[in-house]
């Protein structure tokens, strides 16, 4: 049986609505990423959705950095997304 672990739940969601992902509060708060997202969710906080919104992607930097020799998961750490997130904005830019 788990013990629930108790969040300042009210912080969290301030950090959240201050930009903070998912993932970020998890890693900062030692608990799983799910445990953020439920314990918001029976606050009544409304989730973002996935991934960063596609008009604050800045694909010609991401080529720049990526055609200078920076790695792809190097690139996505500077940009601030995922290197799945990177190499599909990158694709969709090359089509």
């Amino acid at each position: 049986m788990s013990v629930r672990r108790e969040l300042p739940v009210g912080e969290v969601a301030a950090r959240y609505a201050g930009g903070e992902s998912l993932r970020q509060l998890a890693g900062h708060y030692g608990v799983a990423v799910a445990t953020v997202r439920s314990r918001l969710a029976e606050a009544g906080v409304t989730l973002r959705r996935r991934g960063a919104p596609a008009s604050q992607i800045d694909v010609a930097g991401m080529r720049r950095h990526v055609q200078a020799g920076t790695s792809m998961r190097a690139t996505a750490a500077v940009v601030g997304v995922s290197r799945s997130t990177l190499e599909r904005h990158l694709r969709a830019a090359s089509r």
